[in-house]
């Protein structure tokens, strides 16, 4: 379980300026507190900059510069279900190559993630099952064309294997394009996930704050803006709406 923020604008956002509506949420949304690690993410001139403690983000350290900015931000703050309560499980996760910079993070929790192919080796180690579906979706990278193709390659695969989950929700980005996917089998009311417009800007976060005139992204829906485009596929039919 998490709350999670992600941003995507035309022009440097400051980090100061979001990491608040992550707190409200953390501290004192649903099902809160959310005080097991938090994470930052954000490119700036096409290059991923990261920040993660354990600590609640109420609580976060000078680590974090708030008057850093970036084109591209993703948040979490984790409230644990599965797997340990150390920096390897403090999301955003991350991964890079000589060709991207990826961002994921999830909410929620998939209990059985141990049926799921190649997953031994990662819950040996202690990790959760949200770090166990990232490292299946960097491995399914070279054989997908994009990176919304691999996330709905990674839903229906853990959706074909797996029984017993709550939510697939999650964020993730290139730093080019920042993407959301909700699939939610239980309280649909709290595994939401909102999208938001500013003037050079869009939001995606899983609770309304602020101005912005809010819409749901439905159930079995993958969301993605990038280069001024914005794009709703259904997970189902893989088509666009």
């Amino acid at each position: 379980m998490c709350r999670m923020l992600g941003v995507i604008s035309s022009k440097p956002q400051r980090i100061g300026l979001w990491i608040p509506a992550l707190e409200i949420q953390a501290k004192t949304g649903m099902h809160h507190p959310h005080s097991d690690g938090y994470g930052v993410a954000f490119y700036k001139d096409r290059t991923l900059h990261l920040r993660h403690e354990v600590r609640p983000v109420w609580e976060r350290s000078p680590i974090v510069n708030e008057d850093e900015t970036g084109t591209c931000l993703v948040m979490h703050a984790r409230k644990a279900s599965k797997g340990a309560t150390t920096l390897d499980n403090v999301q955003p996760f991350y991964a890079r190559s000589d060709d991207w910079q990826l961002v994921y993070c999830h909410n929620g929790t998939v209990r059985d993630i141990d049926r799921l192919d190649g997953s031994e080796e990662f819950l040996e180690k202690g990790l959760s099952d949200s770090a166990v579906m990232f490292h299946r979706l960097i491995d399914s990278l070279p054989f997908y064309d994009d990176l919304p193709a691999c996330m709905m390659a990674l839903i229906l695969e853990v959706e074909g294997q797996c029984r017993n989950w709550t939510s697939l929700n999650a964020l993730f980005s290139n730093g080019t394009s920042l993407g959301a996917v909700r699939s939610c089998a239980v309280e649909e009311d709290y595994y939401t996930l909102y999208v938001g417009r500013g003037a050079d800007h869009a939001v995606v976060s899983t609770e309304p704050f602020g101005a912005y005139e809010w819409a749901l992204i439905p159930n079995r829906t993958l969301w993605i803006f990038g280069e001024g485009q914005e794009r709703f596929i259904e997970l189902d039919r893989g088509a666009v709406l």
